[in-house]
């Protein structure tokens, strides 16, 4: 791609997406053959708490882990919702039946975020990390308070949310500026509303987390290539409809449709006509999204368009709020591979078999310093992680490390 995907044929690309600087974090073994597509700056990952169930028992929203922790405990045994049964859980997540979740903040509590980090001149895988001992500690020691749902490695990704709508769990994580959004149909606040029929059911956005580090700053991730049986030509036309809508008449149209139909603008403000998007685009099959693609981003912000829905309320724009002032912590920076030959898939699954026979066989982490040894030496993690930090160094321009020991 050198030479094509450039500032002079791709001009909104990089003025509203993506800089010089990233492009080379996004090689491939050195060789530029593909660029990120256009990606969300924020991820929008939060904790969810029922407030209204904090008010029913006298409780203010949890700042802290210890105070979040005092929540699950509260949701788990004072009958939160006032049903005289013993039917709720201060915490769900899931784990496809595989997998200790990234989803528990005993992640965060000690430090450990995302997949992977860097701190000061040294690489983390951060599930095989020696704090990944303390993690589990923790964890376990959440289950003995039984605040956790029992079920949560046993869920699939949905479930969990699909509990926390049923009223079963107070606190949830999600992802999504409208998650929790009044009037989507299909969201947490809404299905809540519908299945359990509490009118006041109120989820609120929160962190323990906030002001020190909630999540990573988002990295690139799906990847756009040309074909090397392409010509000239098509390649020239594909930068030219790509750039078109990596721009704002191009984002605009394929996310809100046209001006004086679906929505109406003044200025930098765009007004959006529910009802005849709905006639027009959600009913034909919602074919917008086929072109929302190349960007998947959730507003206009970076063309300082404001988007004015009369079906958003003052209690979304706080959600939205809360979310935009979490601390996030810095990114390795770029999207990693592994060498071909490397058998990540092994080193995973192993790493998940252990992690959870820490949790529900031994019940201690004690034996995590000899499990990791075995990850980093018959799974070949010493050898995967140099490799990513080999990549990691090449990308920021100076050289960091993977300490394998304990």
């Amino acid at each position: 791609m050198t030479g094509l995907v450039t500032p002079a044929n791709m001009p909104n690309y990089f003025k509203y997406w993506v800089t010089e600087e990233e492009l080379p974090k996004y090689q491939v073994q050195g060789k530029f053959a593909r660029a990120p597509v256009p990606y969300e700056k924020n991820y929008y990952r939060s904790y969810y708490v029922r407030k209204d169930w904090l008010d029913n028992l006298g409780l203010s929203v949890p700042k802290s882990y210890d105070e979040m922790v005092e929540v699950m405990k509260a949701f788990t045994t004072k009958d939160p919702d006032g049903n005289k049964k013993n039917d709720t859980y201060g915490f769900t997540a899931y784990g496809n039946g595989t997998n200790m979740s990234l989803e528990f903040p005993t992640y965060v509590k000690n430090g450990l975020f995302g997949d992977f980090m860097v701190e000061g001149d040294r690489f983390i895988d951060t599930r095989t990390d020696p704090r990944m001992q303390q993690v589990l500690t923790d964890t376990r020691a959440l289950l003995d308070l039984g605040v956790v749902d029992r079920d949560w490695l046993l869920n699939k990704n949905g479930q969990q949310l699909e509990k926390a709508e049923q009223g079963k769990a107070g606190i949830v994580l999600g992802f999504g500026k409208n998650l929790a959004f009044d009037n989507n149909p299909e969201g947490l606040q809404a299905k809540t509303k519908e299945i359990t029929k509490v009118e006041t059911a109120n989820w609120v956005a929160f962190d323990p987390f906030a002001d020190t580090g909630t999540y990573l700053t988002p990295v690139p991730g799906n990847p756009f290539l040309f074909s090397s049986k392409s010509t000239d030509e098509e390649i020239e036309r594909s930068m030219q409809i790509l750039d078109w809508l990596a721009g704002e008449e191009g984002f605009l149209m394929t996310h809100y449709g046209r001006e004086g139909s679906e929505y109406a603008r003044s200025g930098s403000t765009i007004t959006l006509n529910q009802e005849a998007y709905k006639t027009n685009v959600t009913d034909q099959g919602n074919f917008l999204s086929v072109y929302q693609w190349f960007t998947p981003i959730s507003g206009p912000e970076a063309f300082g368009v404001e988007v004015s829905d009369p079906n958003i309320t003052e209690r979304d724009k706080e959600i939205v709020a809360t979310m935009n002032a979490y601390k996030l912590v810095p990114s390795v920076g770029t999207s990693l591979v592994v060498k071909e030959g490397m058998d990540l898939a092994a080193l995973r699954k192993r790493m998940n078999e252990l992690q959870i026979k820490v949790l529900y066989d031994d019940k201690t982490a004690a034996n995590w310093p000899a499990y990791r040894q075995e990850l980093m030496t018959k799974y070949a993690g010493k050898e995967i992680f140099d490799y990513y930090a080999q990549q990691v160094s090449e990308a920021r321009g100076t050289t960091v490390s993977f300490d394998a020991g304990n």
